[in-house]
């Protein structure tokens, strides 16, 4: 009997010396190394997760869209490699998927009748309305595709369904030619549920049939594609702003020249509405750049806006003398609002409060002038606001709120592009795209 508990006693203390060994050996692992190797087990993972909790038991969350970026593409690769998706591989698989299907006969097609639930929206960053018809709008869902109206909203069809990126970040058209539209994909802010994209599609039929350029397929410079503008007289003369650089198409998108390249990304590209030889582009951490040539040549304009990561820039359609910004700082939160009256010569600084951000300006942040007065703007953060610049300051007026408090208009939270439709005399509509809806307001 003695010898039994003996036996029994040893095993214990033996494995409890194992697992304390185990458990110290862990923590110098985890002491001494980084996220990266810890995300090689997941017991490592679990451990190096518990200790940032421990660390970080109150205050700010340590937000890191980087890592969050990172590790999204780490699930998305073979263990020890870079991303190694080839990058259209949906797309070769649909044309695998419909030569398969033309050799199934009639009798095993299978009828599908859509059941809903048709009333749930999801995140979109782009929308065009077609210049002749203000009724007409496309919109680009980042996890849906594109999609269109033809009754201001009031019912919307697909036009994607065949597109196996679906991951539209960016949409502009032609305003010569509306039936042109350009499409970009890869939402490239460093949100965790961000979908990688594939290039850049293309219509010709308003949308109706798309095809993905061959010249940006499977491409590392075209994974995600921020902004696209089009030349309003010229379809074929299109530039995309990703996060590897700024290239411009003459050719309708057949190739691509870098005219921009920086270590940092390129979140937005504007051009004057009157003239589009003059353009703006911005870059997370670094500023904003103007163009007066198409983008041949580039010149900082904004050494007046410092400690700042994301910058978002609006012109003003009634005088493109007026320039705003919408800087973040490190934390998300509004580091300054900035005005210019003379096309980014110079910018004033009107303020920081409200801060229409609170800590999201790294994922949500928008701004659109009145079309008919220059000194009048709106601003999209967690909700909508309109600013009167006039006195060189903020004077703030809440226009909605996320969930209809306060006496406001519900708009759903996170505002992520802003379009204006002008009406008769001085009266205008606004359609912002937010997380979950469009609305009209």
């Amino acid at each position: 009997m003695k010898k039994r508990i003996i036996i029994i006693l040893t095993a214990v203390i033996a494995v409890s010396t194992i697992a304390l060994i185990i458990e110290r050996d862990t923590k110098i692992k985890m002491d001494k190394t980084s996220l990266e190797y810890a995300r090689q087990n997941p017991e490592l993972l679990k451990a190096y997760t518990l200790e940032e909790k421990k660390r970080h038991p109150q205050g700010k969350r340590p937000d890191r869209p980087d890592q969050a970026m990172q590790y999204e593409a780490d699930l998305r690769s073979e263990i020890g490699k870079s991303f190694s998706y080839s990058g259209n591989w949906r797309i070769k698989a649909l044309k695998e998927a419909k030569q398969i299907a033309l050799f199934k006969s009639a009798a095993d097609n299978m009828v599908w009748v859509e059941r809903g639930p048709g009333n749930i929206g999801g995140r979109s960053r782009a929308i065009v309305v077609h210049p002749d018809n203000p009724d007409i709008w496309w919109v680009g869902a980042v996890g849906g595709g594109v999609w269109k109206t033809t009754d201001a909203g009031e019912s919307w069809t697909c036009q994607t369904d065949d597109m196996p990126v679906l991951s539209a970040t960016t949409i502009d058209i032609c305003l010569d030619q509306p039936d042109i539209l350009y499409a970009g994909t890869g939402e490239g802010f460093y949100n965790y549920d961000a979908i990688i994209g594939d290039g850049v599609f293309k219509t010709t039929n308003g949308g109706d049939t798309w095809t993905q350029l061959v010249s940006t397929a499977d491409n590392v410079d075209f994974r995600y594609v921020n902004r696209i503008i089009v030349h309003p007289d010229n379809s074929n003369i299109v530039l995309a702003a990703t996060n590897n650089g700024l290239f411009r198409s003459t050719n309708g998108g057949d190739g691509w020249t870098t005219i921009f390249a920086d270590s940092g990304r390129i979140q937005q590209i504007i051009a004057n509405p009157k003239n589009f030889s003059s353009q703006y582009l911005t870059i997370n951490g670094k500023g904003i750049y103007k163009s007066t040539n198409m983008g041949a040549t580039w010149k900082r304009i904004s050494e007046e806006i410092e400690n700042h990561a994301r910058i978002e820039i609006a012109i003003a359609e009634a005088d493109t003398n007026y320039l705003y910004a919408s800087a973040v700082d490190a934390e998300g939160g509004l580091s300054g609002f900035y005005k210019s009256n003379n096309a980014g010569d110079n910018w004033i600084y009107l303020g920081s409060d409200p801060n229409w951000f609170r800590n999201q300006g790294w994922y949500d942040n928008t701004l659109c002038v009145d079309p008919f007065d220059p000194e009048m703007v709106i601003v999209g953060g967690i909700d909508l606001l309109k600013i009167n610049t006039v006195n060189d300051s903020i004077e703030a007026t809440a226009l909605s709120h996320w969930y209809g408090g306060f006496g406001l208009p519900y708009v759903h939270a996170d505002q992520h592009f802003l379009v204006t439709i002008k009406g008769a005399d001085d009266d205008y509509s606004i359609i912002a795209a937010s997380e979950n809806s469009f609305k009209l307001i």
